[in-house]
């Protein structure tokens, strides 16, 4: 876990990168985050009414679409320094702190909490979901959105990419793209989050393999090529206990 890609992947910093530019992407006008929003609004009956976290929420595009959307409460936390200040100025009425899942702290308990292509980016799993336990009603869930194993490795588009192997259920990876500059990820099979999660009392409800939909295909047509293929994994834990000490 030495690896220089895995230290990028993980650090925090790497959205304050002058590489990557998400004030070209300020909303559903993304077809990739309007592909993110649409696999995510499939629970919508959940966001009504409830107490919603955004972990990493980057510009507050999705903590917005939860308040307009019925939530009673909604807020986002963001380690990057320069997305939050996007955020600010994008959506001034949005509660957004410039704090990363390690360092934010909160008396309020939520009852939906979010990571949409964000534990890719943590280092400790199991300790994040002792944290995210932690923020957690009784009951309440925990709706992640990860790269699938195999897609996170597959060469595609004009990509440029490098690999690192960690263990046989991990690996690091540099993604050099054209519109969005150098990006890292650490990539996870499912077990390592499920294994994490059942330490800290959430238990994996659903497991939904998530394809390019007609809409993302009709905006990028290269995702058509893979249109068959699963791209990324929407994993939906519960909080069935109190978390382990």
């Amino acid at each position: 876990m030495s690896s220089d890609l895995f230290a990028c992947a993980t650090d925090p910093r790497q959205y304050d990168s002058n590489e990557i530019n998400w004030g070209i992407e300020t909303g559903l006008e993304s077809p990739l985050r309007r592909f993110l929003f649409d696999c995510l609004k499939r629970y919508k009956m959940k966001w009504k009414g409830a107490s919603i976290l955004d972990v990493g929420c980057g510009t507050a595009w999705l903590v917005e679409l939860f308040l307009e959307n019925g939530a009673a409460h909604a807020e986002g936390i963001e380690p990057s320094k320069k997305n939050v200040l996007l955020a600010k100025k994008l959506r001034p009425k949005v509660l957004v702190r410039n704090k990363s899942l390690e360092s934010f702290s909160t008396k309020r308990k939520f009852d939906l909490i979010v990571a949409a292509m964000v534990m890719c980016h943590i280092a400790n799993v199991p300790k994040a979901f002792k944290k995210i336990s932690s923020l957690m009603n009784e009951g309440a869930e925990f709706h992640m959105i990860v790269p699938d194993y195999e897609f996170g490795k597959t060469p595609r588009f004009d990509h440029k990419m490098r690999i690192k192997k960690i263990n046989g259920n991990e690996y690091a990876v540099e993604t050099i793209r054209h519109f969005s500059g150098k990006m890292f990820d650490v990539i996870r099979k499912t077990a390592v989050y499920e294994e994490a999660a059942a330490k800290s009392g959430l238990v994996l409800l659903e497991e939904v393999p998530l394809h390019p939909t007609q809409a993302l295909i009709r905006s990028m047509p290269r995702y058509k090529e893979f249109r068959n293929t699963v791209n990324a994994r929407l994993l939906r834990f519960k909080k069935i206990r109190a978390e382990k000490k």
